[in-house]
């Protein structure tokens, strides 16, 4: 594709050209992600299989590894997901606080509920402490109505 004009008085009708372009790309990519879609489910269903019977393979064996003859290897691991659910991040604050652990709570703002706060026309002089933000624009393009 060629080189997109860095200029900025763009005649319209390149503008436009360029629109088409873009919305032209975002449709095929949008048409070969939803044609493999089916395919690729098709087989992480058939590899939801085969991880079954190995995994099986593992419990009646007693065994938590296995290498093949072929050289493969295969081993069944532990994931746990550690969640507080709703209702008890109190108690769970109270604990951490109590036993000094704070490194058992992560780091992080609301991205969302900063933004709705901070944009409430009631908290526009509002300065938090040590609250950064980096922003970035982005570039959407919309297809014509009945195109």
């Amino acid at each position: 594709m060629e080189a997109v004009n860095q200029e900025r008085d763009i005649s319209p009708a390149r503008l436009t050209q360029l629109c088409n372009v873009f919305i032209k790309i975002r449709a095929e990519i949008s048409r070969l992600k939803a044609a493999h879609e089916i395919e690729v489910k098709k087989l992480e269903a058939q590899k939801d299989k085969v991880a079954k019977a190995l995994d099986e393979y593992c419990v009646s064996q007693g065994v938590k590894s296995v290498k093949t003859d072929g050289g493969h290897t295969f081993y069944r691991k532990v994931n746990t997901r550690y969640f507080i659910p709703e209702g008890k991040w109190d108690e769970f604050f109270k604990y951490c606080a109590e036993n000094n652990l704070p490194e058992l709570i992560q780091k992080r703002t609301s991205a969302t509920n900063l933004r709705e706060y901070l944009e409430d026309p009631d908290n526009k002089d509002v300065v938090i402490p040590a609250l950064q933000a980096d922003s970035n624009y982005t570039l959407s393009v919309r297809k014509a109505k009945g195109t």
